[in-house]
């Protein structure tokens, strides 16, 4: 049966299937396209098909099939795709995971070789059911444009604290959870601290726990308590401890108290300063000895008593009133003058003088201050005027007025005005107290504001001419008279 077939039949390929035969075997087309066999029949691989094609002649011609000559050309097997070149193809090589060869996509006669090598179905996606998401690895396909990832649960989350709460779990994993902080608490007596909230923070504020400040307390005594609010309540604790009744403390023990003698009538703690007085110990209950008390019994000699103080028989009790002051404990007139004596003296106008510190008799006009004492006393005005020496020598005669109580005003002579420069210092520091002006001794702007002070000495020859000083370096030289020259007048005891 089988020659009978073959001889009636021209073959491009055959393949005679298993179900039929329990062998292959292998045919070979002759270039006269008639049919020819081998009796051999050798096996080929069980797992290698041949499509098999007859056509009954002479009912086409070898064009109508597309065989233009006896060999096999082409696709082994078109439906699956071109297996004619192995650089296309696939293999377990060079198709791994994520993708794997399709099995249907094998070549019939290249055994482990593939046309397509594609993503694994658990990659195909692009979107994911909640809870799931896309993640993880990822897989392409060639010529494909869409990039697919596959579906994986979230990461999962710890519920490591006390108020965690899962929400939403995938796979029988939490991947969501909440945490409710627990409140702070209030009304704490010791005030708070930070404390763990129950969600993993520290931001919750806790009362600071009462405890007792003391845990043991001596004989004879009992505890103090005090009330205390903490995170458990208002509670009790002991604060300190107090001696019971009829004991006092003494060296952190409780003692038995002693007979008080309160030294009544003493009530100085201390014997006021220049004071005679009595004592008396004051005994109270600690039996330790009280404080030493005092009585005033009077003022030791030399003092009297004022208001309760004793003081200097010298000192006037209570001050004594305007225009008055104290002396040997009696109250005299306060603006007390003297005799000018002494450089510095400050004169009024009744040729009397007082001290720079003494106190100044508003009655009483200040026109001078000594200025030297060696032979006589010599005074000079605390007035001064800048002007030619015709009027310097009407300014000193106008000073000769029962106001300024002198008539003898005059120019000074040259080594009266050298000795006020050698003193304009001190001279200036009481002028300044005085609130007068003050000696120059500075080169003016204009020959009115020198420092050049006229002297009572002319030139004999030349009556334009007359003495200056030069209050800046003490220098004595002519100048004219109708020059404008600072001007101090002196007077003479």
């Amino acid at each position: 049966m089988i020659k009978s077939v073959l001889t009636c039949c021209r073959v491009v390929a055959c393949l005679l299937l298993p179900a039929f035969f329990n062998s292959a075997f292998a045919l070979d087309a002759s270039v006269d396209d008639t049919l020819t066999y081998t009796h051999e029949l050798k096996p080929i691989p069980q797992d290698a098909y041949q499509i098999a094609k007859i056509t009954f002649l002479p009912e086409v011609k070898d064009s109508d099939l597309g065989w233009g000559d006896d060999s096999l050309k082409g696709d082994y097997n078109p439906s699956q795709g071109d297996c004619s070149n192995k650089d296309n193809l696939y293999t377990s090589s060079n198709c791994n995971y994520p993708k794997a060869l399709v099995s249907g996509s094998q070549c019939p006669f290249l055994p482990g070789y593939y046309t397509q090598c594609k993503c694994l179905s658990k990659f195909n996606k692009t979107s994911c059911p909640d809870p799931y998401i896309l993640g993880g690895e990822s897989c392409q396909n060639k010529d494909e444009p869409v990039k697919y990832e596959k579906c994986v649960c979230p990461a999962t989350v710890s519920l490591n604290n006390p108020n965690d709460k899962c929400s939403k779990t995938c796979e029988g994993n939490c991947i969501e959870k909440t945490c409710t902080p627990t409140a702070n608490q209030s009304g704490c007596t010791n005030g708070t601290q930070a404390c763990d909230d129950g969600c993993g923070g520290t931001s919750r504020k806790c009362c600071v726990p009462c405890v007792n400040k003391i845990n043991s307390k001596p004989e004879n005594s009992s505890y103090t308590y005090a009330s205390c609010t903490d995170g458990e309540g208002s509670k009790q604790i002991q604060t300190g401890w107090s001696c019971n009744s009829g004991y006092h403390e003494k060296n952190g023990a409780c003692e038995k108290d002693c007979i008080v003698n309160s030294c009544s009538g003493y009530t100085l703690k201390s014997c006021p300063a220049n004071a005679n007085c009595s004592s008396c110990t004051q005994q109270t209950t600690t039996c330790s000895g009280g404080d030493t008390m005092y009585k005033k019994t009077g003022c030791k000699s030399g003092y009297k008593d004022c208001n309760g103080t004793c003081v200097s028989s010298a000192t006037c009790c209570g001050g004594c009133p305007s225009g008055k002051k104290c002396e040997n404990g009696t109250c005299v007139s306060e603006y007390v003058s003297r005799a000018c004596q002494y450089v510095g003296d400050i004169m009024y106008n009744d040729l009397t003088c007082i001290s720079i510190n003494d106190a100044r008799n508003p009655n009483k006009k200040i026109v001078g201050i000594v200025f030297d004492v060696s032979s006589k006393i010599n005074v000079m005005s605390v007035a001064e005027d800048s002007c030619t020496l015709d009027l310097a020598y009407d300014f000193c005669v106008a000073m000769r007025s029962s106001a300024n109580g002198i008539d003898q005003w005059t120019l000074p002579t040259e080594a009266q005005l050298l000795k006020i420069y050698q003193t304009k210092s001190s001279l200036n520091n009481l002028l300044s107290q005085l609130g007068e002006t003050q000696l120059r001794s500075y080169k003016g702007a204009h020959a009115m504001d020198d420092s050049t002070y006229w002297t009572n000495v002319f030139d004999y020859q030349n009556d334009s001419l007359q003495v200056v000083i030069n209050f800046i370096d003490g220098r004595g030289y002519w100048e004219d008279v109708g020059y404008w020259n600072p001007t101090r007048c002196v007077f003479t005891m």
